[in-house]
């Protein structure tokens, strides 16, 4: 910790029993402030006159980048992207001269703050009291150290013995924080369009949109009821699906694409590619499957997970691929898939008619042609070319 000798006026060699007095009493009142403020945050020992503050450092309007290097020579860095850091922990110790003749006692430890840093963090509070004109300081304290991290969001590096470790810890810390932002928030489900707060919803990646559980549910049942065990856990908005599918169609056309290898299999063979488009598209938002089991119900659940078993070894059977160089999801011919209408299929005029039913009439017009329908981006196209679906 910092000595009491660091203050940079003369101080007087010794103090009266009434000046002793005087500094324990601003010290109590300084803690009893502390407490309104911190809560259990603040932690003190009035027999040995110690304890310690957690400062929370707010977070960043921009994502602070941090670059960790090994104290090792030659040995690799890491960086990472944050917008919320640690807290911050002050220890300090009151002595019988402060606040009346010398800085209090205190120390700063940070998993973001070497000892360089540890060091200018701690010299900029010495001369803090001292400006100050030598008062009661732990507040302007902490209020220093949120304020001198949170100034300069620009760039952050320090060195340490293992650099993976505490990158990694400070980005479970980022994300943990933003979990628990969102789940105390409300946000708006956009099928039944009440408020619930985050911890009740699920959000989609990337898209991000959001549904409530109830209703993510209810969308889910009816896929496994339907027989799609596949569309479970993927964005069910209809502008997501709409756009995911739109600009596949529009990229699909100008290009040539290779056609499918069907015999394809694990160690044997490559999906079709086709040239990359200049346009990066919209890209259908998903859930983790443990996010998909905590909103399951039990039996729904084993439904799920014997359906996708049984859809996958499917197929294994008989593989098809997205053409698509930045999906190459596994795809499945339409016949048999059960009753999405399309209106895409010539042929097809009544919309209410069901896939089966439209496949099964553009192959008894045109033997040998196949739909084939991605299981993850929802593209419609010809098994045989890779276009867009033509009929």
């Amino acid at each position: 910790m910092e000595s009491d000798g660091d203050a940079n006026q003369p101080e007087r060699s010794e103090l009266t029993d009434g000046d002793i007095a005087d500094n324990r009493t601003a010290q109590d009142e300084e803690i009893v402030a502390l407490e309104a403020i911190f809560g259990d945050r603040l932690r003190f020992d009035p027999v040995e006159r110690a304890g310690s503050i957690l400062v929370d450092v707010p977070a960043f309007d921009t994502p602070l980048n941090v670059t960790a290097r090994s104290v090792h020579e030659g040995a690799p860095s890491e960086s990472c992207a944050l917008t919320r850091l640690p807290p911050a922990k002050l220890a300090f110790r009151f002595g019988p001269r402060y606040p009346s003749n010398a800085c209090v006692e205190f120390s700063v430890e940070a998993p973001w703050l070497d000892n360089v840093g540890r060091a200018r963090v701690e010299k900029g509070m010495t001369t803090l009291w001292d400006g100050e004109g030598r008062i009661p300081c732990l507040y302007a304290f902490t209020d220093y150290l949120q304020t001198s991290t949170t100034n300069d969001t620009a760039h952050l590096e320090l060195k340490c013995t293992d650099p993976s470790s505490t990158v990694a810890a400070l980005v479970m810390h980022d994300r943990r924080m933003a979990q628990v932002e969102f789940d105390e928030r409300l946000f708006l489900c956009e099928v039944c369009m009440e408020d619930h707060r985050g911890s009740t919803c699920v959000r989609f990646d990337p898209c991000h949109h959001l549904f409530c559980q109830p209703c993510a549910r209810g969308y889910f049942s009816s896929r496994l009821e339907a027989g799609d065990p596949l569309a479970v856990g993927l964005c069910f908005n209809a502008q997501c699906a709409k756009i995911a599918t739109s600009k596949m169609n529009e990229s699909a056309s100008p290009v040539t694409p290779v056609a499918p290898n069907f015999s394809f299999s694990a160690g044997q063979g490559t999906p079709p590619t086709i040239s990359e488009p200049s346009a990066k598209p919209h890209r259908r938002g998903r859930i983790p499957r443990s996010q998909i089991r905590s909103i399951l119900t039990p039996t729904q659940l084993a439904d799920w997970e014997r359906l996708t078993t049984l859809r996958r070894s499917e197929l294994r059977a008989d593989p098809l691929w997205c053409p698509h160089p930045w999906c190459g999801a596994p795809a499945t011919a339409v016949v048999g898939v059960g009753a999405a209408p399309v209106g895409g299929a010539r042929g097809g005029g009544d919309k209410e008619k069901t896939v089966q039913a439209q496949v099964e009439e553009e192959l008894t017009r045109k033997a040998g042609i196949r739909m084939a329908r991605c299981d993850y981006c929802g593209f419609y196209f010809c098994a045989r070319c890779g276009k867009s679906w033509h009929g």
